[in-house]
């Protein structure tokens, strides 16, 4: 029988509330995990899903006068080591983590909003559908959360990212090393001297506020949707062939697979391979938000071919 979300937040206030007062005691004094007998996963993995961290509560008046209770102040985590856990479910929504180490974790559907993270790093991490919304992350020293959300000189290293969604944040400095970014959405985003090493696959950019240096050189790029997004700041890997489709009447605004394209844009692909494969070009993905030279009209699309391994800023 399958154990559903419901059911693993709700036994932390029934058979495991004895657990939960002892994580919560992990949590605020630097505890580990591993000495408490807690239990496991099918995975292996310590089993936290469904836990939800302690909280203030605040009632105040919304813009339209009624009476509303939001979450005020969560807990500071120090100094934890997070070793092989199933987070999934959780909800640590305003608690801030201070120079804590995330190994082998799993968040699927976590709650992780409004969060602040100085100094953590991230290992071997899933994220699936993962609410980050107004959270901060920044490697070295503490911001003013007034100024921006932010992901500053941060690293994660084979992260998994699944139907993530970064709205308005501020990236600056960091570093994706073989993560998978399934889905992974950066939308309004500043991104600023990001690097991205291994492979990026379906990643989505969307309309960004401004791109100074998102590095995709030392990647194999395998699908990166881009959507009201033009190339400035961006640098793709050297041999890669480039495509612009672009509608006569609206932008069509994707950079995709050739296997993602459309029927219409997937025919008029065919006919560009015969063309471009006489001079010896390979095709490896297209995008739809650029302008280059040697135009070919057919059908209601236009495509361009862009230059191997353009670097625009």
């Amino acid at each position: 029988m399958k154990e559903s979300k419901s059911y693993l937040k709700k036994r932390w206030n029934e058979e495991l509330k004895s657990i939960g007062d002892l994580v919560i005691n992990e949590l605020t004094y630097k505890g580990e995990f591993a000495k408490l007998d807690l239990p496991r996963t099918t995975e292996g993995l310590i089993d936290l899903r469904g836990f939800s961290a302690p909280k203030r509560y605040t009632t105040g008046k919304s813009n339209r006068g009624i009476d509303k209770t939001y979450v005020s102040e969560g807990i500071r985590i120090k100094k934890i080591r997070f070793d092989t856990i199933d987070l999934s479910y959780s909800d640590f929504e305003a608690c801030e983590f201070f120079n804590c180490t995330f190994d082998g974790c799993k968040f699927d559907e976590a709650r992780f909003f409004a969060t602040s993270n100085w100094g953590c790093k991230f290992h071997d991490i899933r994220f699936t559908k993962t609410d980050f919304g107004h959270s901060t992350f920044q490697a070295d020293g503490i911001i003013f959360k007034k100024i921006a959300d932010n992901f500053k000189h941060v690293t994660f290293d084979r992260v998994n990212f699944s139907e993530v969604r970064m709205h308005d944040q501020f990236f600056q400095d960091c570093q994706f090393s073989n993560c998978k970014t399934g889905a992974l959405i950066l939308s309004e985003c500043v991104l600023k001297d990001i690097d991205f090493t291994g492979t990026v696959r379906n990643l989505f950019i969307k309309k960004s506020r401004k791109v100074e240096g998102l590095d995709l050189t030392n990647s194999v790029v395998n699908g990166l949707n881009l959507e009201n997004q033009d190339l400035t700041g961006f640098r793709f890997p050297e041999g890669d062939t480039y495509f612009k489709f672009r509608n006569k009447t609206k932008e069509l605004a994707n950079l995709r697979l050739q296997d993602r394209l459309t029927d219409e844009e997937s025919k008029l692909l065919d006919i560009i391979k015969t063309v471009w494969s006489r001079n010896h070009l390979e095709t490896d993905f297209v995008d739809v938000n650029w302008l280059a030279e040697d135009e070919i009209e057919t059908g209601k699309l236009v495509i361009k071919e862009l230059k191997k391994g353009d670097s625009i800023t």
